[in-house]
């Protein structure tokens, strides 16, 4: 009761009838500006892969009417068709290859009812570290890299291969000598028995065994025999 009292006083009143237009028209405008929000296009990101810059993006009516062709345009790009019609309170997933980075993507339709949003398509956290890396990398002087530079060492060679070296060494030096030696050797032989005189001794005579008569009449002898060899066996 004295709540009431107190707000019939209040608008008798010249100030109280101001505090209550201004209470009632802060009202009015906080419920206009929920009725505003209310409306409009949302526009989401809710996947995104940085490795492959493929984007899920969706787009919400929140119109009280439907939107007809909705268009995407990504930064300065041409608009890409989406929809034909889009029905109040309905959302449609449309998927795209984004470059990582932030960029102004704008919803517009032919009502006339366009919404720009500036979003950030997020890297990776493998590019993240390896950027990072690079980037520290790139921030080092190169002469205060530490390079560890092993020591060479001496090749060694084996007594074993030495000794077989000097072997073989020795063997092809003496073949070489003995090779020298003969062949001074037969020169000198080839020249001593081209001009050397040939012995009279030396030189083959035959002497026949029987004298000629007896030669002739033995080779008479042997041709009478095979005749009458012969003459018996064409009598036979």
């Amino acid at each position: 009761m004295a709540l009431i009292i107190n707000m019939n006083k209040l608008k008798n009143s010249k100030a109280g009838a101001i505090i209550i237009k201004l209470a009632l028209y802060i009202i009015a405008l906080t419920l206009l500006g929920i009725y505003v929000s209310a409306e409009g296009i949302d526009l989401k990101i809710i996947q995104y892969d940085a490795d492959s810059n493929h984007a899920r993006l969706q787009i919400r009516n929140l119109e009280s009417k439907s939107l007809k062709n909705v268009s995407l345009i990504v930064d300065d790009m041409p608009p890409y068709f989406i929809v034909g019609a889009l029905s109040p309170g309905n959302a449609i997933v449309h998927s795209r290859n984004i470059p990582a980075g932030t960029h102004r993507l704008t919803i517009t339709t032919k009502d006339g009812i366009t919404t720009s949003n500036m979003l950030l398509f997020q890297k990776s956290k493998d590019e993240i570290i390896r950027e990072q890396l690079i980037q520290n990398l790139n921030t080092i002087p190169t002469s205060t890299i530490p390079v560890d530079i092993p020591p060479v060492e001496p090749e060694k060679k084996s007594g074993l291969g030495k000794a077989i070296l000097i072997g073989v060494s020795f063997l092809i030096i003496i073949s070489i000598i003995a090779f020298l030696i003969w062949h001074v050797n037969l020169r000198t032989k080839m020249k001593t028995h081209r001009y050397a005189p040939i012995p009279i001794q030396a030189m083959p005579v035959r002497i026949p065994s029987k004298p000629p008569q007896q030669i002739r009449k033995d080779m008479a002898d042997r041709s009478r025999r095979r005749q009458e060899l012969l003459d018996r066996i064409i009598k036979k």
